[in-house]
């Protein structure tokens, strides 16, 4: 095993120059990015045929012709085998970093406007260096060779510090929240945002939004039907009515006529002159703008902080009523074990319960707006304000 450590140049509307989630997000001039030959990790794809073809590294696999220019860059260190295995666990770890940062954006924005739509930003980047670190921290370059026109906002950040002042403790909250069907979520409405950069076809992006929406909204309810599960997660989230007929709009375009991204039964595309990349029909239906799977994320996420599940067990030899022991810290968020008292009632059960809660988060009771029994009287769920 050897330490690596990874440059990426990165960009965003606001980029905070600090340590965020294990990396370090820092300004690198120009000059020193020249003193130190920064160029996006390349590989080479070569056969007898084709001759050399030039491909760059940025997050997604071997994409081509992405190129960034920014004077930020993430900086990432790392224990690794080979540089190859270095550099492939710095992008998995700068990829979830980039779309956290894109829904903090978003909430950092809503936040400070008071307004809700607005497009989701992806934050992307590019690595452009990888280094091999000696025991006296020393960077050297590594032996090693990868074999396998689009300009992004280079006048990027335009801050350095968020607009609101409640978004960093947003950003560093989402590490305690472990949320499967946020984490899938958000991967589908990450990829469906920079498609356009790779090259996706318009099919993909638009389902890519859509199966956003139907992680949130399956992992909500347990209706039969998508309408009836949506209408179940417009009362729990807040999701307006607006956003309620787009997402329809959406769904049945994709369930009956099963074309999402086509305009009508003829391909335009057809018409056109022979050309490579092949053409595709680009005027999606019922797609004006992503921010509504965006929306439904973020009051997911929002919802999720809320919600607490607790597990009653009863009192024993080496805990007092009032006890509590968190539940899986690293696997599911807000899950806890409260210890009380055997045979209360159901109204003095839950009184008992508010009250260990709120003592717990430092919050008055008022602020805990409900209080369900489940599994008679097992486990309780509760939700806060």
């Amino acid at each position: 095993m050897a330490n690596f450590r990874i440059y990426a140049l990165i960009l965003g509307e606001i980029l905070p120059e600090s340590e965020v989630f294990d990396c370090v997000i820092k300004r690198l001039p120009f000059d020193e990015q020249e003193e130190r030959n920064f160029s996006p990790i390349q590989g080479v794809f070569s056969t007898n045929n084709i001759g050399q073809h030039d491909t760059y590294i940025t997050s997604l696999p071997y994409i081509d012709p992405v190129r960034i220019k920014s004077e930020y860059v993430v900086v990432y260190d790392l224990e690794e085998n080979d540089a190859k295995g270095a550099l492939g666990g710095a992008i998995r770890h700068i990829d979830r970093l980039c779309r956290l940062l894109s829904i903090t954006y978003l909430e950092d924005t809503q936040q400070h406007t008071g307004r809700e739509h607005f497009p989701f930003q992806p934050y992307i980047y590019q690595v452009n260096k990888i280094y091999l670190i000696d025991e006296n921290g020393n960077e050297t370059d590594p032996d090693f060779v990868l074999e396998s026109g689009y300009i992004y906002s280079p006048d990027w950040p335009s801050a350095n510090q968020w607009k609101h002042s409640d978004t960093q403790a947003f950003l560093d909250g989402l590490l305690a929240i472990h949320d499967d069907a946020f984490e899938r979520a958000l991967k589908y409405l990450y990829r469906s945002s920079v498609g356009q950069f790779i090259l996706d076809s318009p099919e993909k992006i638009a389902l890519d939004h859509v199966k956003a929406v139907e992680i949130i909204l399956d992992a909500l309810s347990k209706k039969d039907t998508f309408n009836l599960k949506l209408a179940e997660a417009k009362d729990k989230l807040g999701i307006t009515d607006e956003e309620v007929e787009k997402i329809r709009e959406l769904w049945a375009v994709r369930s009956e006529y099963g074309d999402i991204a086509h305009a009508s039964k003829f391909d335009e595309a057809e018409r056109y002159p022979n050309q490579f990349p092949l053409p595709s029909n680009s005027a999606t239906r019922g797609l004006p703008s992503n921010s509504f799977a965006a929306n439904v994320c973020l009051k997911y996420l929002r919802y999720k902080q809320r919600l607490y599940r607790i597990d009653l067990q009863p009192l024993d030899d080496y805990h007092e009523e009032g006890a509590i022991a968190v539940v899986n810290s690293h696997i599911e968020s807000n899950h806890l074990y409260f210890y009380v008292a055997a045979g209360s009632g159901k109204a003095q059960l839950k009184q008992k319960v508010k009250t260990i809660l709120a003592n717990y988060l430092g919050i008055s009771e008022d602020e805990i707006v409900n209080v369900v029994l489940e599994e008679q009287s097992k486990s309780v769920t509760i939700s806060i304000k």
